[in-house]
Formats: C-alpha cells, structure tokens, sequence
C-alpha cells in the first residue's frame, strides 16, 4: 500500500515550495533581461554587470533580513525581492546614466560620482523616502502578512538606495581604475 499526506497543510506546503521556484525562475529571468539592457544602455558589459550588483545586494540583504527575524516566505513577502530589484535598478539607471554623462564632459571618476550624488543622489533619496513611507503604511495593518509585506518591503527600498549611493560609487570606481590600468597597459 502506498501512504499519501492530504490536507490543508499538504496543500498548503506544496504550494509554497512551487511558488518559491515559480519566483526563483522569475528572478532569474528577471537578472536574464535587465542584464542586457543595462549593459546597453550603460555602453559596457562590465558596468552592466556591476550595475546589477545594488539590486542583487539590497534583495540578499532584505531575504537575509527577513529570515534572520523569523519572517516566513509566503505570497506576499515573496513579492518584495520583485518590487527592490524594479526600484533598485531604476535607481542604479539614474545613477549610472548621470555618472557616465559627468565622465564624458571629462569629469574624473571621484568629481563625477560627486556630481551625481550632489544631484540625481537627492531624488533618489527623497523618492526612496516616499516609497519607503508608502510601504510602510502596511505596517498598520492588522494582517500579519500585510505587516511582513509592508515591512519587507519598505525595508529593500531603503537597503536599494543605501546601495546605489554606496555600493555603486564604489563599483565604479573600481571599474575606472581598472579601465586605466588597462588603457596604461596598452600605451607600454
């Protein structure tokens, strides 16, 4: 005879354990697209790539966050790793785009990533602001799961912004003086 497990609770792993692959296939599918537009947009693979870095560290820190505090994956916590990687690479676009404008007005990497947080810095953090408050709104709600939403995701805007004027200043840095070191080598 063969045993089989029914029930709500049997219903109810299942269908978890699909949702997190359904939503691991979607991001991965997700990186798969922006990936490329970034590197087109950008003019660069190497930029694209490390432009996706923010929203990848904002989303692995707000998971990590959540499973450190005991926050269960369900449909809706699940849908904040969706919502950061939209805003983070929306915001990681302004931030790069006006970074690589104050590059070609011959701008060095360090007066330029100046520049770009002196401006476009400002509307990420008052749009973060927003959004984050936004969200945050969710936190009054007597469901625990629009809670964990609310929270969730209020938090992974604030880290998607923590990152873009952290992280990708950083990245491209790097990325110039590598790019030099490169240019240097070809000249000898």
């Amino acid at each position: 005879e063969q045993v089989r497990i029914t029930g709500q609770t049997s219903i109810g792993a299942t269908t978890t354990t699909q949702m997190i692959r359904s939503l691991a296939r979607t991001y991965l599918i997700a990186f798969a697209i922006i990936t490329p537009f970034m590197m087109l947009l950008l003019g660069s693979v190497r930029v694209g790539l490390l432009s996706m870095l923010p929203a990848i560290g904002a989303i692995l820190v707000t998971l990590g966050g959540m499973g450190w505090l005991g926050v269960p994956l369900e449909a809706f916590t699940l849908l904040t790793a969706c919502i950061a990687l939209g805003l983070a690479v929306d915001d990681t676009i302004h931030f790069m785009h006006n970074y690589a404008r104050a590059r070609q007005e011959g701008a060095e990497p360090e007066e330029a990533i100046h520049r770009t947080l002196a401006s476009t810095g400002q509307a990420l953090f008052f749009t973060s602001i927003v959004l984050t408050a936004g969200f945050l709104i969710y936190t009054q709600a007597n469901l625990t799961l629009l809670f964990n939403f609310g929270a969730a995701t209020a938090f992974a805007i604030a880290m998607a912004f923590l990152a873009n004027v952290t992280l990708a200043p950083a990245l491209v840095t790097l990325a110039a003086r590598f790019q030099e070191g490169e240019d240097a080598a070809r000249v000898a």
